[in-house]
């Protein structure tokens, strides 16, 4: 719009100009009354475009003013940067004991998209023999979801991660290892629980008490709780707790045996290419040498599960 007018008033003013010069020297020809009456008509026009595009720019001018103490977020530069506070999530994530996770890309998604708000599926269960990577898989799920946390929708992304672990034996390079499990029963979980979120009512109430403090706090946030080696645990209460979490909470149980209150996730050997690039890639960690057919003898033979990883020292 503004353009227009400068085009109307350039257009004035060169036939303001014309009229002046015609007057000059055609004055015999035309009256002066007639020219004198043509330059004040111009004149005029003139004066009339330039209040209203001084109107325009006055009332803008007011405009911002007044919108000023109520808009502060809209900068007055274009190419300000908006700062993004992080966002902080409650975790209590042991480090994996792994370096680079490889392969189980498909799972990770099937996983993900089960974690999603949309999904009406509340329980999952990775389910499979010893030492093929249940734990692992379970963990570097969890990291995805924290170290994505800011990047995700506000319905998407957790409040809080919360591990829990029965398991007693940790399979290494050296072995065999027995460890502490921090879960044996019901209140092992609410209190890993009430330690992550730092909720230390829910810690010194009775016991008759922390069922109804657990279920509200996992209500008013969306959590995901991890139950590692449920097999292993002899509480016939954790069954129901898990079947029964409350929603928007999601839950994923790693164990040896499939239970009929989860969606199960069945995890089995991994493909011939993920198996060697995990195997070569560990014994170059490790300094092993092996060459091609004995790192394929050794695939062969376990079947491409996670037990010859560890015999790498993964």
């Amino acid at each position: 719009m503004r353009r227009y007018i400068a085009y109307a008033f350039l257009l004035i003013a060169i036939l303001t100009f014309v009229v002046w010069v015609v007057s000059q020297f055609v004055q015999p020809i035309i009256p002066s009354t007639i020219n004198n009456g043509l330059i004040l008509f111009f004149a005029a026009l003139l004066s009339v475009i330039a209040v209203i595009a001084g109107f325009k720019d006055i009332v803008e001018l007011f405009r911002l003013l007044s919108d000023f103490p109520h808009k502060q977020e809209t900068p007055f530069i274009d190419n300000v940067e908006k700062t993004t506070t992080p966002v902080t999530i409650f975790h209590n994530l042991p480090q994996p004991d792994y370096e680079r996770f490889i392969g189980r890309q498909e799972e990770i998604k099937s996983i993900q998209k089960l974690l999603s708000p949309k999904s009406r599926h509340f329980v999952i269960t990775i389910d499979g023999v010893g030492g093929v990577g249940k734990s692992a898989l379970a963990l570097e799920v969890a990291y995805k979801y924290l170290r994505r946390n800011s990047e995700l929708s506000s319905d998407e992304r957790f409040a809080a991660i919360i591990w829990t672990t029965a398991k007693k034996n940790v399979l290494s390079g050296e072995g065999v290892t027995a460890k502490q499990p921090a879960l044996y029963t019901l209140e092992n979980i609410y209190t890993t629980i009430a330690v992550s979120l730092n909720r230390e009512d829910i810690l010194s109430a009775l016991d008759d008490h922390k069922n109804d403090l657990i279920r509200d706090a996992l209500t008013k946030q969306r959590s995901l709780l991890i139950v590692d080696n449920l097999e292993t645990i002899d509480d016939e209460r954790v069954i129901n707790f898990i079947r029964f979490v409350p929603e928007p909470t999601k839950v994923i149980v790693t164990t040896r045996h499939r239970i009929d209150i989860a969606y199960p996730i069945r995890l089995l050997g991994m493909s011939e290419s993920e198996a060697k690039e995990f195997t070569t890639d560990e014994c170059k960690k490790k300094n092993v040498e092996m060459i091609i057919d004995e790192i394929n003898i050794l695939i062969r033979r376990t079947a491409r599960g996670a037990f010859h990883w560890r015999l790498c020292g993964a």
